[in-house]
């Protein structure tokens, strides 16, 4: 039986409009083969797509590579001797690199194949140990001036005193009804890897994409990221699941960390748009001090982090990079005095996120993260 379920017809109309694609980008090798050679070269064409996007940077991938990514992807789900852990990482794969090809029926399929892998496993604890990866640097206990505090704080005041003013706020209690931190906690790790433990993510490899020699992204299963990653003791380097849109992957889970009220109720005529992202690892992942181009509401779903916010107004003082403006040069858990040596005169805000708590960070505001224990966190932007 197929792994996947795919309109034939539609399947082969896309097949001939991405030859003609490829055609009139000037591939014309490519466009030939597709039509006569797919059935046989599925392994092939997926393996040139794949090298084709590495090929360079992100934004400028042509989106054929990525749809040939999924066309050879879905012609592979059809060999019926595919075992299904195999094919749920090549689906999982096509929704990591592909683009909006049969995305519908792909997600479908990996949440079916999902769930009866994950109908298998043992009722039976999946792990022992709970000890955290690794202590990590001492935060100060007192912080110079902190974000304030507000108890649920209601939808007037929030967009009147923070968001149109700006000003960053922690706002206690307003995660109460998340599935994902009462009925549902992902604070359980046997109930994180029955629900898609089998499912293949990106992980960041190393401390920080920006200071960090080795860092490097990989890939693997939930599953092994918690048992190699999150819950044992290792010298090797931090490994994060960062800034990525699991929900999008994994859309049976998006009810258990709703958009709050916060991001979509808005006194202006357009509706606004919400992105997200989770962030999960071990004690130590750190985000290097950066800015966001819209507001950003960050859930702490369990664990802690520390978090300290500098003013758009000090932009030039926090030392942008000329390759990356939204990103400091400064290295705030190993800050070089030397290079910067007015930059702890700047003034800032910190925070100690808690189970439950939400942090809005103002559009344009400079943060740097760094979680104090195995931690589990969702984000939300939005602009209108």
């Amino acid at each position: 039986m197929s792994a996947i379920t795919v309109n034939n017809a539609a399947f082969q109309r896309a097949t001939h409009e991405l030859s003609e694609r490829f055609r009139l980008q000037g591939r014309g090798d490519v466009a030939g083969r597709l039509l006569t050679s797919l059935e046989d070269g599925a392994h092939e064409f997926r393996s040139l797509a794949y090298s084709e996007i590495h090929r360079g940077p992100w934004d400028q991938v042509w989106i054929e590579w990525r749809d040939l990514y999924t066309i050879a992807s879905i012609r592979m789900l059809g060999d019926p001797a595919l075992r299904e852990q195999d094919a749920l990482r090549t689906i999982d794969m096509a929704l990591l690199f592909g683009a909006c090809l049969f995305r519908d029926e792909l997600k479908s399929s990996a949440a079916r194949i999902s769930h009866v892998l994950s109908s298998r496993v043992s009722k039976q604890p999946l792990y022992v140990n709970t000890k955290t990866q690794r202590t990590p640097r001492a935060i100060p206990a007192r912080t110079r001036s902190p974000v304030p505090r507000v108890f649920q704080c209601d939808l007037f005041r929030f967009q009147r005193d923070f968001v149109h003013g700006c000003r960053p706020v922690v706002i206690e209690g307003g995660m109460a009804g998340w599935p994902c931190v009462n009925q549902r906690p992902f604070s359980d790790m046997n109930y994180l890897k029955r629900a898609m433990g089998f499912r293949t993510v990106p992980v960041e490899s190393g401390r920080s994409y920006t200071h960090d020699p080795v860092w490097r992204p990989t890939l693997m299963t939930i599953a092994e990221f918690i048992d190699n990653h999150v819950l044992v003791d290792s010298t090797g380097p931090v490994h994060y699941l960062a800034q990525h849109d699991l929900f999008e992957q994994v859309p049976e889970l998006r009810h258990d960390a709703p958009i709050p009220d916060y991001c979509i109720v808005a006194f202006d005529a357009e509706e606004p748009v919400v992105r997200s992202s989770v962030w999960f690892g071990p004690a130590g992942t750190q985000t290097p001090l950066h800015t966001d181009p819209e507001d950003n509401l960050l859930c702490q779903v369990f664990g802690s982090k520390y978090v300290r916010l500098y003013f758009a107004a000090d932009t030039p003082r926090v030392h942008p990079r000329q390759d990356m403006p939204n990103t400091s040069e400064v290295d705030l858990a190993n800050p070089d005095r030397d290079r910067f040596p007015l930059f702890d005169t700047v003034p800032c805000f910190e925070t100690t996120l808690n189970q439950g708590d939400m942090l809005f960070i103002p559009k344009g505001m400079w943060h740097y993260v760094e979680s104090l224990s195995a931690s589990f966190s969702v984000n939300f932007w939005w602009s209108v």
